[in-house]
This record gives structure tokens, C-alpha cells and sequence, in this order.
């Protein structure tokens, strides 16, 4: 489902995120998200 939204690269990089997410809590995602629009 994923992968025919994003490319491979994005696909790899939002389930490495989703695993950090995972481990260190869900407070890790949000700068995570700012991040990633600011570098749009």
C-alpha cells in the first residue's frame, strides 16, 4: 500500500522512522514531522 504512495527511498526512510517511533515513544515523532516539512 505504502510503496505505491511513496518511492522506495521515502518508503524505507518512513519505516525507519515508524520504528523509532516505535521504540523511543510517539513524542519522538512530531519534531520528526516538522523536520521534514521544513526541509521541503
Amino acid at each position: 500500500m505504502w510503496a505505491g504512495t511513496f518511492g522506495k527511498s521515502e518508503f524505507l526512510l518512513y519505516s525507519r522512522i515508524m520504528y523509532v517511533n516505535y521504540v523511543l515513544g510517539p513524542h519522538i515523532l512530531e519534531p520528526v514531522l516538522l523536520l521534514e516539512r521544513f526541509a521541503e
